[in-house]
């Protein structure tokens, strides 16, 4: 998501066939991208997507989608974002398991929601596709008939030809795609796209996986704000966030490396980042270095710090 640029929210119908066209890639291997991080911030509106000139401008500078889509071994990037990933790799050699460790946290998550019983998501941030994808997660759990409803959102065209081309499941399962600027929450929350597939007078699961971190203070506190107070008792958060709190002198290098190529990301403390939760109930184990938030995920297969990141999940009550 763009955290300074102003935007207008929409339901993105982008030519996913010109991209991999102009990648010479086939659907199969775009499916195997990354977690949901955002791309980077920009200094205009929402970028367009409409001609093999529009992606080569695009693909002119890293995103951080695409960056991550590289630590977890996909192949939607491009030498740009992969000359990046290999500086912050060089920095920090733990940020590829921490990339997975998101993920993992991510599956569970969605598992751990949907045995809550709630089967409506908006996932900001979205990022490129993996598999298995955050629809079909929940649709495993749930019985034969039953259906999950998930708003994508993102403010990067290239994600949303992703997205929009692969993650779009038969029914009873739905999935909209808005495009739209995370720092600009009224325009999400409003979006006729996600309020036709969404009903918000009932318990949603807002995912903000490695996204925050995009926005300065001024605007990652009321973003979130805003979308905790719009959702209904019941609802849940469910939050991770990257830090230096764990491994300072290598993320401190990310930052630097991070902000020289125009991603300038906001590590913030434990402290800072419980604030965001406002008045919502943290569940147990409370906010954790996300390895560690379902113990027997994951945290036994990585070095303490690998993390990277904090992770907890809040309810509405």
């Amino acid at each position: 998501m763009t955290p300074d640029a102003p935007a207008t929210a929409q339901a993105h119908d982008a030519p996913a066939q010109q991209l991999t066209a102009e990648r010479g890639q086939s659907g199969a291997e775009a499916r195997n991208g990354g977690p949901p991080v955002p791309a980077a911030p920009s200094a205009g509106p929402v970028p367009e997507l409409s001609t093999p000139a529009d992606l080569r401008r695009l693909t002119t500078r890293p995103s951080s989608a695409r960056v991550c889509n590289w630590f977890l071994r996909g192949k939607d990037n491009y030498p740009v974002d992969a000359d990046l990933a290999r500086q912050l790799l060089d920095a920090a050699a733990f940020l590829r398991h921490a990339a997975a460790i998101n993920r993992a946290y991510a599956k569970s998550t969605i598992a751990f929601l949907v045995r809550r019983g709630i089967t409506q998501f908006i996932d900001l941030g979205c990022g490129l596709p993996v598999y298995p994808a955050l629809y079909e997660t929940a649709a495993g759990l749930l019985p034969e008939g039953t259906g999950v409803t998930v708003a994508y959102v993102d403010h990067d065209p290239i994600v949303m030809a992703h997205t929009s081309a692969l993650l779009t499941p038969a029914p009873p399962h739905r999935t909209v795609h808005v495009r739209a600027d995370l720092a600009h929450p009224e325009q999400i929350l409003t979006d006729p796209t996600l309020l036709n597939a969404l009903d918000l007078s009932q318990p949603v699961g807002l995912l903000a996986h490695a996204v925050l971190h995009e926005l300065p203070d001024h605007q990652a506190y009321p973003t979130l704000q805003a979308f905790t107070r719009s959702l209904p008792p019941g609802s849940a958060l469910s939050l991770t966030h990257p830090t230096a709190d764990l491994r300072p002198t290598p993320m401190n290098t990310v930052a630097a490396l991070s902000a020289r190529a125009g991603l300038t990301p906001f590590f913030r403390s434990r402290d800072q980042i419980g604030h965001l939760f406002g008045g919502w109930n943290v569940l147990g184990p409370g906010l954790t270095e996300t390895a560690h938030w379902h113990p027997g995920n994951t945290a036994a297969a990585y070095p303490a710090g690998t993390s990277a990141a904090y992770a907890a999940i809040a309810l509405n009550p």
